[in-house]
């Protein structure tokens, strides 16, 4: 795990992490040292003229010249506290640095682990649900670097503060200190031979229950309308409930397990304490050397008692974070390769001049068998208006997402102007707009959510009302006070569903594009405004290439030329009463929609 963590740094987190434990191995020495040095200042406090039996504290004795026993005892105070002032100091530095160092390798690693999700293969994010997406991100980085890699420095800093005192110690009475250092380091052992494997699983538990958790509530607040008319509030508020009971039961558990160890620090520590002084005691020492040595052996058991409680803290944390650290790295890996194709050299420039041809194009789902699209060929012309009709499940999507290099084909190929798309996707996809079957609105301004995805002073307002006005929503905005400025709300809540899918074409003609993909773009408006879009889409055609996929006939009825799909096959192709003449299943959805039509007293198709 220490080896996944470090791999994760990049080199200014290697450098910071590499301060952190040269001032934490610093501080842990002068931890010690502070210790070990008053052993000898006891002796000296009790017996005062020890002074000169001891050829380094003779030799201060003299540098300093000073008058007495009682001055050299009154410096070796200040001395004392000088180092713990320098400790205590040290100590806070070590502490922001380590913090600054977590805080900034967490919001690094959030940040290239989202750049490796938002460059992943769009059928990364077909297979993987959005919620352990969202959870990654937010939760399982920060166990990472709050639990695991923050566990691993306190116990490295902990470790060497002990193992200091231990040797201190061991200098003044090693008898007493392995005895000592032998029940308190046998309890702990057990201890964590006993509970380890349970605090690994309460992390991994906690993990699974929270992005189900995640999951339950964009579930719930996604179908919000749905759930208060079919009176479902029941249903979701229990298995909300449920979640969140299992999550505090776990944390109650966690909790009450990391509480144990200090409770057994101070039972151990102060029966360790007790058998030492009834053992120096029974050794016939001197009163003056019984004072010291159980004096520095109280100092010692002082400040292990935090040390050992931190230590045991550490290893809990770890073992808590140890899930989150493998879910991270199952992903960091491909965050890798993303890296490497998002820092590559495009390819070459992706013209269209001419148009776009497919070429016996298949394509088959990851771990699937089924062709979604079998042999499929067509062309699309510069400045032609092309629809994809057919029944649902056709392939039509699935066949405008190949045109668009979302996916890349299992077979053939598509090309543009003669090369082949795959040469430069980013570089292809930048020549399109795009309006899906569902609109996904941001919860913000108007000016946003058309000028998708760019900072303010990138947006260009001309463009922005441009847009509006050609996708029908002109008047919609002069109605509202703030303008551009007006607020969309959580999924357009503040907007129809037709004027809903017209911010969505607004949004696609933004950035004024070769060519426009519409996905059932027209399916959610009335009818009047219907006439006016597809007006507007068959303008475009003049300086636009525009593929169409309906099942609303009157929107491509006007199409150059129109693509009838089967079972991921083009089984006809020609304009839309060429359509109607040679192919049957064309003639019959044709039908079927007059006689919609006619029930509804609109004008006929042709």
């Amino acid at each position: 795990m220490i080896k996944d963590l470090y791999s994760v740094l990049d080199a200014r987190g290697r450098r910071q992490v590499t301060g952190v434990w040269a001032l934490t191995l610093i501080n842990s020495l002068l931890e010690a040292v502070g210790i070990g040095i008053l052993f000898p200042f006891f002796k000296l406090v009790s017996e005062p003229k020890t002074l000169h039996d001891h050829a380094l504290l003779e030799r201060a004795y003299q540098f300093l010249a000073l008058d007495n026993e009682r001055q050299f005892i009154v410096a070796a105070a200040i001395a004392i506290c000088l180092v713990l002032y320098a400790k205590n100091l040290l100590y806070l530095l070590a502490t922001h640095l380590k913090l600054r160092f977590i805080n900034g390798s967490t919001v690094s690693l959030s940040r290239r682990l989202l750049r490796g999700y938002l460059h992943a293969p769009y059928e990364f994010h077909l297979k993987r649900n959005s919620a352990d997406l969202i959870w990654n991100l937010q939760g399982a980085v920060t166990k990472m670097f709050d639990s695991a890699f923050q566990g691993m420095i306190e116990l490295a800093t902990e470790a060497v503060v002990i193992l200091g005192i231990v040797v201190i110690l061991m200098m003044a009475d090693p008898v007493v200190t392995l005895f000592t250092f032998s029940l308190v380091s046998g309890v702990f052992a057990v201890f964590y031979a006993t509970f380890r494997k349970r605090m690994e699983y309460y992390g991994a538990q906690s993990q699974k229950l929270e992005k189900l958790c995640l999951k339950t509530l964009q579930q719930t607040f996604g179908s919000i309308k749905e759930i208060k008319i079919l009176n479902r509030q029941d249903y979701f508020e229990r298995h909300f409930t449920e979640l969140v009971a299992e999550i505090a039961e776990i944390r109650r558990s966690r909790v009450f397990l990391t509480s144990i160890p200090r409770p057994m620090i101070e039972i151990v520590t102060v029966t360790a304490m007790i058998l030492t002084v009834l053992y120096v005691l029974s050794t016939g020492r001197s009163g003056t050397e019984i004072i010291a040595l159980l004096g520095l052996f109280g100092v010692a058991a002082f400040r292990m008692m935090p040390s050992l409680g931190r230590v045991v803290m550490a290893l809990n944390n770890i073992k808590t974070g140890k899930p989150a650290v493998k879910t991270v790295m199952d992903d960091y890996h491909m965050v890798l390769r993303q890296e490497a194709s998002v820092h590559a050299p495009e390819g070459p420039d992706m013209t269209f001049e001419k148009g776009l041809e497919v070429q016996d194009v298949t394509y088959v789902y990851p771990d699937t068998d089924k062709r979604v699209l079998d042999n499929v060929t067509l062309n699309l012309p510069r400045h032609a208006s092309v629809a994809l009709v057919g029944p649902s499940g056709a392939g039509k999507t699935t066949l405008a997402d190949v045109i668009l290099g979302i996916h890349p084909p299992t077979g053939g190929q598509v090309l543009a102007d003669g090369r082949d798309i795959a040469a430069n996707p980013q570089g292809w996809q930048r020549r399109f707009g795009y309006v899906p079957q569902q609109i996904y609105l941001l919860d913000d301004s108007l000016r946003r959510n058309v000028a998708f995805g760019l900072d303010d002073d990138q947006i260009d307002d001309d463009r922005v009302r441009a847009a509006l006005d050609m996708a029908q929503l002109s008047d919609v905005v002069a109605e509202m006070p703030d303008g551009l400025d007006s607020r969309v709300g959580e999924s357009g809540s503040r907007f129809s569903g037709g004027q809903r899918q017209r911010l969505g074409i607004a949004r696609a003609l933004y950035p004024d594009p070769d060519i426009i993909i519409m996905d059932e773009a027209t399916s959610a408006l009335d009818a009047e405004t219907e006439v006016a879009v597809t007006k507007v889409i068959h303008d475009l055609s003049r300086t636009k290439t525009i593929l169409i996929i309906a099942h609303r006939l009157s929107t491509v009825s006007a199409c150059d030329r129109l693509y009838y799909m089967e079972d991921g096959r083009v089984t006809g192709e020609g304009t839309f009463t060429e359509l109607c003449q040679d192919n049957p299943s064309f003639a019959r959805m044709v039908r079927l929609a007059e006689l919609m039509r006619d029930e509804d007293g609109a004008p006929a198709l042709t």
